[in-house]
């Protein structure tokens, strides 16, 4: 879609696990997080991501995929993930592509 011309958003992003959670199930979806954020930042015309939501407290996916859970970057007492880091770590380590410095982009300075 960048390649047309258009600008592309993610929207309404989680990556559900299976509620018997492991330390090697946190590390995939850190990955996945990782990926998609490291995705988005390699696309010039993507333009930016939205979180479905902010907690795993009060996450829509329990009520419909009663084996899932735990989708977003933070926990039910909004302490971050290793999802969390997955995204950090890809905002933090990305040179912006809109920008001539080769500076890591810091989008929250």
């Amino acid at each position: 879609m960048g390649n047309l011309g258009l600008d592309v958003t993610i929207t309404e992003l989680d990556t559900r696990i299976p509620k018997d959670v492991t330390d090697e199930k946190l590390s995939q979806q850190h990955d996945h997080y990782n990926a998609i954020f490291t995705a988005c930042l390699n696309v010039v015309r993507c333009v930016g991501i939205t979180v479905w939501g902010v907690s795993d407290k009060n996450s829509w996916v329990d009520s419909w995929f009663p084996n899932y859970g735990f989708p977003l970057l933070l926990d039910d007492n909004f302490n971050q993930k290793p999802a969390y880091d997955g995204a950090d770590v890809a905002l933090s380590s990305h040179v912006n592509p809109r920008s001539s410095s080769s500076e890591p982009y810091q989008p929250y300075e």
